[in-house]
């Protein structure tokens, strides 16, 4: 009979020893396994198959948690790379831009407060008081 151990790993080895005790019963030709064998045999087998369901869901760095993070990840930076394609693909524009139109260019060079050799500025705004 299988006594749960105060220890969790003498409890799974005695879980294994008893299980291959039964294994070897069937193989010496002793091929009927009381009620109570069969029952720890099925509880083992499903212990077993629990923990490696388990471990595929949650083993660390390839488990099914780890897959999804991993593709949720993926997912993300394939979004950023074609955000950032598409910022390349306007600044190479206005890069071609600012070398072959010269309206353009003085556009935004107005826009930054650049005026030309000839021009005035009159600044009609009221002084701020301190």
């Amino acid at each position: 009979m299988i006594k749960p151990a105060a220890n969790n790993r003498s409890f799974f080895e005695s879980l294994l020893r008893e299980t291959m005790r039964c294994v070897n019963n069937r193989r010496r030709g002793n091929k009927e396994l009381t009620e109570a064998q069969q029952r720890k045999f099925w509880k083992v087998v499903i212990v077993l198959i629990s923990f490696v369901l388990l471990w595929i869901c949650f083993a660390p760095g390839v488990g099914l948690v780890q897959l999804f993070s991993k593709k949720r990840e993926h997912r993300h930076l394939a979004e950023m790379a074609a955000q950032l394609e598409q910022q390349n693909i306007l600044l190479q524009e206005d890069i071609r831009r600012f070398h072959e139109d010269p309206v353009f260019l003085e556009e935004e060079a107005r826009k930054t407060g650049l005026i030309q050799k000839d021009e005035l500025i009159f600044d009609f705004r009221k002084p701020e008081k301190k």
